[in-house]
């Protein structure tokens, strides 16, 4: 299991992406920061991360 994201995915819309996540009951690891990114889990426990681009 790791610490730091393993993988990020990149997206237009931050906000969307995490409210679509948190919709979809995934674990959250951190709220969005400095307006660009934030973590989550994934289905093994591995953080992964979303981007703003």
């Amino acid at each position: 299991m790791y610490k730091n994201p393993a993988f990020h995915f990149n997206t237009d819309d931050i906000h969307k992406a995490y409210h679509f996540l948190k919709e979809q009951n995934v674990e959250l690891v951190t709220e969005i920061q400095h307006g660009h990114w934030f973590n989550f889990k994934d289905h093994d426990g591995n953080r992964m991360m979303v981007c703003r681009c």
